[in-house]
């Protein structure tokens, strides 16, 4: 789930249950992290940081924007984002 960033929108995501693999770049220096998520964790995706979530089990999750969808100006900007090993 993911593989794109926003450029205006802060994504709040947290996982209610099980596991998940985080994969996170910098779409302007490049630089990449990665992280796993449990039961009762979250991220906050900042501006100009594409993200990938990788399920490791079905999991149950909520999100929040810090603003509201706009179908007209989405704010959503594809990006694949490479698995880091």
């Amino acid at each position: 789930m993911g593989n794109h960033y926003h450029k205006e929108t802060e994504v709040f995501f947290y996982l209610i249950n099980e596991s998940a693999k985080v994969d996170v770049i910098n779409v302007k220096t490049k630089e990449m992290e990665t992280f796993n998520l449990r039961t009762n964790e979250g991220v906050i995706f900042k501006t100009n940081y594409a993200h990938a979530i990788r399920f490791l089990e079905e999991s149950n999750f909520m999100m929040g924007k810090s603003l509201p969808y706009n179908s007209s100006a989405p704010d959503t900007y594809p990006l694949e984002v490479p698995e880091v090993k």
